[in-house]
């Protein structure tokens, strides 16, 4: 991870806690800071953003409507296109965008709705 990735309301593990950076985060990162680091997106952590569960005979992928455009991810199972998560596809400009990290996802998702994904109270 490089902090020209990174935006201020993205977030990271902080030594083993998530956190939301700021613009200090992010020059600590630049300086070689090593207490931060990248969170790997998981089926669980995407229902806690808001994502919801669809699925067809043993595959199951993940949406989620925001700024007009949905979000969904690649298959997943014993059929599916895999069986991790590693692509968002957004249906309404018919794009495949690799997302692995959290991070990743939320520059996706504000970059092309100008809205900021954040955790489900």
């Amino acid at each position: 991870m490089e902090a020209r990735e990174l935006r201020i309301n993205n977030y990271l593990y902080k030594d083993e806690t998530v956190v939301q950076i700021d613009a200090r985060s992010i020059f600590d990162i630049d300086g070689g800071d090593k207490r931060y680091r990248p969170i790997k997106i998981t089926e669980d952590l995407l229902v806690k953003l808001g994502f919801y569960k669809d699925e067809f005979d043993v595959n199951h992928w993940y949406e989620l409507n925001v700024g007009g455009l949905k979000f969904i991810t690649n298959d997943i199972g014993e059929s599916g296109y895999s069986k991790k998560l590693e692509l968002v596809f957004i249906s309404e400009i018919d794009r495949n965008e690799k997302c692995e990290y959290l991070h990743q996802l939320q520059n996706l998702v504000k970059a092309l709705t100008g809205e900021e994904l954040t955790f489900n109270k």
